[in-house]
């Protein structure tokens, strides 16, 4: 902890970066569906590399607001000027800068932090740490998900709002709440909440006006972006809220009891440390109540917790935020915790959080999200390739929707079931079981195999059988 001190805020934040830039490049792959299918296809319509049809739902029902895949879009079109085609560059350049986007936003906010903590340096730098540094940050922020986005567009606009007097500021930290808003719709919540915040405590007529003068400019700009994205005017909120609500969408969807959030955090977060933050995040909900930190964090928790269909990805904006209630205990009750720090036991607590927090950092970083945009890439590195045999279902279909983004031109599957004529083709399998099987063949070698090779010695009790093995083999 006193080498931790010892470094500069500002070669913190160089390590942030080369974190950040870290974990565009190896954390690839979609964490959820709607990460790739609401995002990353509606981008590749716009390419020209899928048709309407085989979009999901939501785009019929025109209920995804399309100021993101407008943004990629917008962002891909030098490139692709330049010829550049492999989707794997592409998805590339928007984690990374979807997760460098973040990266400002957090140095950005810490202008307000340093009023919030009085210009304390130290208590300044670990909330630094916290927003940067914790195992997860720098996977969120890389993510091309709603909410990866709306977390960082929020947290621009609140230090306009919470900081500056300036009307072009103001209205600026407006457009960054509307945007924030098309980007994810339940980040009306966090904005309203600070917007009231800012009713109940300040009163300035002025600074509000020009804020939600911002917002309902941003809304209206989301809105061509639409027309843009669905070659007709529409209002998205309202039919997100008519298929969700009206229709009964929601209803046909797995519900949760409201308290799940916090069991999933102590069951399968990252003990200690999720143990630490949500007693932290619990515990300035109810002595702060008072503060902006409550008012962008509570109300979101409390909304989602409601909701019966839950996922973690809903709570992001407040697990970004929420974890400088922390150090807001620590400035509360800092003599409590140096006798605290006496014990040696508490010591060993600590540091056990550390390591913990090191590691599972270097893991979210690091390894893919979702294995199978590896596969994609292996298809996409061999020319030769322009065929495969699938059993049972083709690797390019997820949740009975096609996978385009990642399909080379004019590349073919076709699927078999119980038998098949394997000379001369590319056969594709998904179970471990069907791999073994295949392996054995003298006239069919591994091409493609989803584990490391050195774990197929361990097939302890057959669990790779039972498992979700992905496998390529060509067959003479």
């Amino acid at each position: 902890m006193n080498r931790i001190n010892s470094l500069s805020l500002k070669n913190l934040i160089l390590i942030s970066l080369g974190i950040h830039i870290w974990a565009a490049f190896f954390s690839s792959g979609f964490q959820h569906f709607d990460e790739h299918f609401q995002i990353l296809e509606f981008v590749n319509l716009k390419w020209g590399g899928i048709e309407p049809e085989k979009l999901a739902w939501e785009f019929r029902e025109k209920i995804r607001p399309w100021f993101q895949p407008w943004l990629y879009y917008i962002i891909s079109v030098p490139f692709k000027a330049m010829g550049i085609e492999t989707p794997f560059f592409y998805v590339f350049l928007f984690r990374l800068v979807t997760g460098l986007f973040g990266w400002y936003a957090c140095i950005n906010f810490l202008k307000v932090i340093k009023v919030w903590f009085n210009e304390n340096e130290s208590l300044v730098k670990w909330s630094f740490l916290l927003l940067n540094f914790l195992w997860y940050i720098p996977f969120i922020h890389v993510r091309t998900s709603s909410e990866s986005l709306a977390i960082s567009l929020f947290m621009l606009g609140a230090t306009n709002f919470l900081l500056s007097k300036k009307p072009l500021s103001l209205l600026l930290a407006g457009v960054f709440w509307g945007f924030a808003y098309h980007a994810r719709f339940q980040m009306a919540l966090p904005v309203a909440f600070v917007w009231f915040h800012g009713c109940f405590f300040e009163r300035n007529i002025k600074k509000l006006s020009l804020s939600a003068a911002g917002v309902i400019l941003a809304i209206l700009l989301g809105t061509v972006i639409d027309y843009w994205g669905y070659g007709e005017w529409s209002f998205s909120l309202w039919h997100y809220y008519r298929t969700n609500f009206l229709e009964g969408i929601m209803a046909r969807v797995k519900h949760y009891p409201s308290y799940w959030y916090v069991r999933w955090g102590i069951l399968r977060g990252v003990p200690p440390v999720s143990l630490v933050l949500i007693a932290a995040t619990l515990w300035g909900w109810v002595k702060m109540w008072r503060h902006p930190l409550t008012w962008m964090t509570l109300p979101l928790f409390i909304f989602h917790s409601l909701v019966g269909h839950k996922e973690v990805r809903y709570l992001f904006p407040t697990m970004v935020l929420a974890p400088l209630f922390l150090l807001f205990f620590y400035e509360q009750h800092k003599d409590k915790v140096h006798r605290w720090w006496e014990r040696r036991s508490f010591r060993y607590f600590i540091n056990l959080c550390l390591i913990v927090n090191i590691a599972a950092l270097i893991i979210a970083s690091t390894k893919p999200v979702n294995p199978s945009v590896n596969f994609y890439s292996y298809i996409w590195s061999q020319k030769s390739i322009i065929k495969i045999y699938a059993k049972d279902e083709s690797p390019f279909t997820m949740l009975g929707l096609d996978i385009e983004f990642y399909k080379k031109p004019e590349f073919q599957v076709e699927i078999w079931n119980d038998t098949i004529e394997e000379s001369g083709k590319y056969i594709f399998l998904r179970t471990g079981a069907d791999y073994f099987t295949f392996a054995k063949k003298q006239n069919c070698k591994s091409l493609y195999l989803a584990y490391p090779e050195w774990i197929l010695q361990f097939n302890i009790g057959n669990w790779l059988e039972r498992s979700r093995v992905w496998s390529l083999f060509k067959c003479d």
